[in-house]
């Protein structure tokens, strides 16, 4: 991935830049074009490194396939099973490699490859109406084999304009997650700077550490009913 290209926090996070070293699985990120390909890239390389299992990507319009053919040639004849998801005319399947109608590549962009040893995922959603043109697109990556397994089913068994609800479901609980984290934060500098308070201000009394306390817990215990009607919102 080249220096130009970027990945930025999403959400709840802000909007910092993310060093590729630092970048959580499973967690939503804000992405460029660039970087958005070279992620693809990267997995399509490790596919053919790894010669075994399948790989389905949502390429977009057909037309942009020309670019990829090398690649995805050189995949059809190294593992199983490649299926390219796009839309408009699509180039003439060959044995191990199959071109599938799919609306919903107007939106999305990625790659799921399950391989016997390691499978790999990255998909992202692009926001045409970004105010930021350099971060286009969200998304994540995954390694979990299960969850790979239930994106590629839903692709397989979802209608083809039907929304991603797998996507929905982990893109409320990532936004969940680090709205939590920073909750978490404020109480632990919240009780930090009371027990200093206990230590060095002979006014500041017990009742009043015991108060800042509840407030912190009473706010934290909001989320054992905030996230489940947070995933009830999203797309079933």
């Amino acid at each position: 991935m080249s220096g130009d290209s970027s990945i930025h926090e999403h959400g709840a996070a802000g909007g910092e830049k993310v060093k590729l070293s630092s970048w959580r699985e499973n967690r939503f990120y804000r992405f460029d074009a660039e970087a958005v390909a070279a992620i693809c890239h990267g997995i399509e390389v490790f596919a053919l490194e790894e010669a075994n299992g399948k790989l389905t990507a949502l390429l977009g319009d057909f037309r942009d396939f020309e670019a990829h053919s090398e690649c995805y040639l050189q995949m059809a004849a190294t593992i199983e099973t490649v299926e390219v998801l796009g839309f408009g005319r699509a180039p003439r399947s060959l044995r191990h490699l199959q071109f599938r109608q799919d609306e919903r590549t107007k939106q999305y962009r990625g790659v799921i490859y399950q391989g016997e040893k390691q499978p790999a995922m990255f998909l992202c959603r692009s926001e045409p109406n970004s105010k930021r043109s350099h971060n286009g697109f969200v998304g994540f990556y995954s390694l979990d084999r299960p969850l790979v397994a239930r994106f590629a089913a839903e692709l397989q068994n979802s209608a083809e304009k039907q929304p991603l609800r797998e996507f929905s479901r982990l893109e409320t609980l990532d936004q969940a997650t680090k709205e939590l984290e920073q909750d978490l934060a404020q109480h632990r500098q919240a009780v930090g700077t009371a027990l200093r308070r206990l230590q060095i201000d002979a006014r500041y009394k017990p009742a009043q550490f015991a108060s800042e306390l509840e407030k912190g817990l009473s706010r934290l215990s909001e989320w054992k009913v905030r996230i489940p009607q947070l995933l009830a919102r999203t797309v079933h």
